[in-house]
């Protein structure tokens, strides 16, 4: 599990009546990719790091708010080695917010088939395995079955 925080000095997205977080815990780890989100906003970014400068391949690329959806939900937490060596890091991304259970996270979809979600301090690395989805990427993880 990939799990980067930092300084809590930010104030939470939270309404008075959610359980409040203790020292260890951050809001990151009340995200449930199984249970309902609701997309706020997204939109294309070819800006993301990437060992390619060239950003034609991003041309035609986007997703839209069903795709962004079932990407998070078909999505796993993946380790940094993982990210790292299994996946392409492209330049092309859709950024923008997801709510759930009144916490608002940033994403950021990389069409090399991960994501990451951010809440305050903590961010959380995702990968997508899910052969059904390999139409939404530009590239896929690396099978390491093969």
């Amino acid at each position: 599990m990939t799990i980067v925080s930092c300084d809590r000095s930010n104030k939470r997205n939270m309404d008075k009546s959610d359980t409040d977080l203790t020292s260890n815990e951050s809001c990151i780890s009340f995200f449930k990719s199984a249970d309902s989100f609701e997309i706020l906003n997204s939109k294309k970014a070819n800006d993301s790091p990437s060992s390619l400068a060239d950003t034609t391949i991003c041309k035609g690329w986007t997703l839209t708010t069903i795709e962004i959806e079932k990407i998070i939900k078909d999505s796993k937490i993946i380790s940094g080695p993982d990210w790292h060596h299994l996946f392409d890091h492209l330049p092309c991304s859709m950024v923008g917010q997801i709510k759930q259970n009144e916490i608002t996270f940033d994403f950021q979809i990389n069409a090399g088939s991960w994501l990451t979600l951010t809440c305050e301090d903590s961010t959380i690395v995702l990968g997508n395995f899910n052969r059904d989805n390999e139409h939404l990427f530009i590239s896929t993880a690396l099978d390491t079955s093969e």
